[in-house]
């Protein structure tokens, strides 16, 4: 069996620090401005709790889906 950690292209770290990142840049730019984050269902879900949680202004939530 092949150790998973060598197939690891970027770290959960390195991922943190840019959603960190992301977060402060959306909330300097969306200051005094409404935001809604719309996210796509089965897919990004999870990133999207991480970055609505860096930040700092009110934000409204929605998600769709999609099918093929």
């Amino acid at each position: 069996m092949t150790d998973k950690k060598e197939n690891i292209l970027i770290s959960g770290e390195n991922i943190a620090e840019k959603i960190a990142v992301l977060g402060r840049i959306i909330s300097r730019d969306y200051k005094d401005k409404n935001l809604y984050i719309l996210s796509l269902l089965r897919g990004s879900f999870i990133f999207t709790a991480d970055l609505v949680r860096q930040i700092n202004l009110p934000v409204k939530i929605g998600f769709i889906t999609t099918s093929s």
